[in-house]
């Protein structure tokens, strides 16, 4: 990503979730890895549990985004009434220096206020590592394994707040 007006200041937390806005959009499309930045088009605001939100810090400095819903599933992995899929990303200016499980927290925050009694679950590609480890730092714990497409998956649930929910109920 280049950098910008933003990249030259270090992050200050604490870390909340926001509205996307079309400039954070820009800014993501340009990151160097764009399929890892895929943020679709909406002519219409996502419902709070569904889609790509922003997450920023304390001087609303765009860090990255959480994606809630369909948009955070792994492709061709199915949804569940019982479960909020959410997915995080860091700015890649912003990647390798320790903020990726401030930022988790802050969206599994964010999902969790918005998700009822629903379980969060977040499918990490295996070959992951980094990833698998910011979604442990933030609460989840490893519940199996997904193959989709020849591609296997780690799947990292958290409880949701009524007991007893689970996939299959």
């Amino acid at each position: 990503m280049p950098p910008d007006r933003d990249s030259r200041h270090r992050p200050v937390p604490p870390f909340h979730v926001r509205q996307l806005t079309i400039e954070d959009g820009l800014t993501l499309a340009a990151s160097p890895h764009p399929g890892a930045w895929q943020v679709y088009d909406a002519l219409q605001p996502f419902p709070p549990d569904e889609g790509y939100w922003a997450v920023a810090d304390r001087h609303d400095m765009l860090l990255g985004f959480c994606c809630l819903g369909e948009p955070a599933r792994a492709a061709g992995e199915s949804g569940h009434p019982a479960v909020l899929d959410i997915a995080i990303g860091i700015r890649s200016d912003l990647s390798g220096h320790g903020w990726g499980a401030e930022l988790g927290r802050a969206a599994v925050g964010y999902a969790r206020s918005v998700a009822a009694d629903r379980r969060l679950r977040t499918t990490v590609p295996d070959w992951n590592e980094v990833g698998l480890h910011v979604a442990e730092q933030s609460g989840f714990t490893r519940s199996g394994t997904l193959a989709l497409a020849g591609r296997q998956y780690i799947v990292l649930e958290q409880p949701g707040l009524a007991a007893g929910v689970t996939a299959g109920s």
